[in-house]
Formats: C-alpha cells, sequence, structure tokens
C-alpha cells in the first residue's frame, strides 16, 4: 500500500505543479484501484484524504467522451516500443477506485463515463453479427478484445453505481 501511495502522491503533485500536463491519469486511476482493492481487502476504512482530491483530479482531467489520458507504457522493448492501457482499462481503474472510495461523483462524471461506451460501439446496419461490439480508440471496426474490455468495464461502471447508491442512500439512516 505504501508504493500505492506513493504513486498517488506522485501524480497528484504532477498535476498540481504542471496545470494537469503532466499527470498521468491512468496510471493515478489504477494506484486508486488498487489501492481501495487492498484497503477493502484489509477491511480498512478508505478516508484518506487524498484519495479525495484524487478522484477530483481524475473528474476535471476526463474528456467530455469518457477518456482520461494515458500517458506511461506498460511495457517497452529495447525498440521502446510498448503498450498503453486501452480507455476502457483505465475506465474501468476508474470505476473501481470510485467503488472503495468514500468520494460521491457527480452525475456528470458519470454521463462522461457512458460516453465512452456510446462512443466506441460498433453496429452493424446490415445484420452481419460480424462486426458487432467494440472498437478500440483508433480502430474502425470492433474486436473481441475491445468488446471483452468494454464488457469488464460496464460491469465495474455498474458495481461503482450501486456502490455509490447504497452510500448515498445509507447516510440517511446512520
Amino acid at each position: 500500500a505504501r508504493f500505492l501511495t506513493t504513486v498517488i502522491d506522485r501524480e497528484l503533485s504532477r498535476w498540481a505543479r504542471s496545470s494537469r500536463k503532466d499527470c498521468d491519469a491512468a496510471e493515478l486511476a489504477f494506484a486508486l484501484a488498487a489501492y481501495g482493492s487492498i484497503s477493502r481487502r484489509e477491511r480498512k476504512r478508505v478516508d484518506d484524504p487524498r484519495i479525495g482530491f484524487a478522484v477530483e483530479v481524475l473528474q476535471s482531467l476526463m474528456s467530455e467522451d469518457g477518456r482520461l489520458p494515458a500517458e506511461a507504457r506498460l511495457s517497452n522493448d529495447d525498440r521502446n516500443v510498448g503498450i498503453i492501457a486501452s480507455e476502457a482499462e483505465v475506465l474501468m481503474a476508474f470505476a473501481h477506485a470510485l467503488t472503495y472510495a468514500e468520494v460521491d461523483i457527480t452525475p456528470q462524471t458519470a454521463r462522461k463515463m457512458l460516453r465512452l461506451f456510446q462512443s466506441t460501439k460498433v453496429e452493424d446496419s446490415s445484420g452481419q453479427s460480424e462486426n458487432k461490439g467494440f472498437r478500440a480508440l483508433h480502430g474502425t471496426q470492433a474486436t473481441l478484445w475491445a468488446t471483452a474490455l468494454a464488457a469488464d468495464a460496464l460491469r465495474a461502471f455498474e458495481k461503482m453505481l450501486n456502490a455509490q447508491i447504497n452510500r448515498r442512500v445509507l447516510r440517511h439512516f446512520f
């Protein structure tokens, strides 16, 4: 958990120092999701004020179509070829973080998150089922991989919404 809080602190300081230019939203979302998951397993309440601030930062960095900027490469080889996390993976991490964090999101953020799925959905008007599903950001055709990631992200989004609703309702009783 200490490593994750270091990553969260680093990305928040980059955001504050550079007016958002250097902050890697994907890195921050993944760190928040992992920190929340570990804290939940250890039965710790995630009420660290940095978490709330990090959620606010991610909400501010999210584009109107639900994308969070991903800059860090997940892996690199000798030729500097690497893999960057897909939009669905980053959104899924953010949804997981929001599930564990004791922070409310705005309705605008929820709408933005849904727009990612709307903008990457592929429907074939010819009726051929081979070209239905979801595509990657720069793709034109639906792929099994992008569709699987979108399905996982939608499930995480649903779980996050349930947690958000439950927290808001339970405040009135406890």
